[in-house]
């Protein structure tokens, strides 16, 4: 399982995954944008959407948080690669914590209640017009592709391939020396935990990608995915390629 969680997160480079993903979406909004699909994800109150979808930036954050403290605190000296500090962990969920809420909690419900207009003429407001009963048609932007996507870049920016080094493997097997007892048992443990963050954060990338595609099929129209997903795009590229600010574990 693990192995195939690593061919699936690091085969493919973060660019190209981001731009086949782009791709996925504005084909199947276009190629079946008049089509009606009547399955469980045509529901917006379907389980996944409800408990994960709704909360995605919160259970993403908590992971990739707690996966980099586990990086920064847990690393043992002889393990390969740079430690990770609390003021770069800090600063990574402060930047994808700030693109959530411009974007997502502010800038598109505002897009949309600055565009739109409700079926009863006298309400004004979009909650207005929602709890009276009637529907508010405006420039709804895609909030799950963005999001979806910001995600799924966000993880891949900020985690790295399982360690593999000599010193990390040959710290798991048993030894006769009683001195480096201690230092396998602690390494063993620094593995173990890690395995079990890379597969949980592939879960939950596989769990975006799947939500992606069915919000591509299922809601919106092709121009608020497209806009939706431009977003997270140039969110992702001004943040992890033009600003001097690179991921923490880069």
């Amino acid at each position: 399982m693990l192995g195939i969680c690593r061919v699936y997160l690091f085969q493919i480079s973060i660019p190209t995954r981001a731009f086949l993903l782009f791709l996925a979406v504005c084909f199947l909004s276009s190629w079946f944008e008049s089509s009606v699909f009547d399955t469980i994800f045509a529901d917006r109150h379907n389980f996944v959407n409800v408990y994960l979808v709704k909360y995605s930036w919160g259970w993403t954050s908590m992971a990739v948080g707690s996966y980099l403290l586990h990086e920064s605190l847990l690393k043992p000296k002889d393990v390969e690669g740079p430690r990770i500090s609390l003021l770069s962990i800090a600063m990574q969920l402060f930047l994808g914590t700030t693109v959530w809420y411009t974007f997502a909690a502010n800038l598109f419900p505002w897009i949309e209640e600055g565009t739109g207009i409700c079926q009863a003429s006298h309400l004004d407001t979009k909650r207005a017009c929602r709890r009276a009963g009637y529907v508010w048609t405006g420039l709804d932007i895609s909030g799950h592709c963005f999001l979806l996507l910001w995600n799924i870049l966000f993880i891949l920016e900020n985690i790295t391939p399982p360690t593999s080094s000599n010193s990390s493997r040959d710290s798991t097997k048993p030894s006769g020396d009683s001195k480096n007892q201690p230092n396998a048992k602690r390494n063993g443990s620094y593995v173990t935990v890690q395995n079990f963050f890379i597969l949980l954060l592939g879960f939950l990338i596989f769990t975006w990608e799947v939500m992606l595609m069915s919000t591509a099929l299922h809601f919106h129209t092709t121009a608020e995915k497209f806009l939706g997903c431009s977003i997270a795009l140039i969110s992702w590229f001004m943040v992890y390629r033009l600003l001097p600010l690179k991921s923490v574990v880069g």
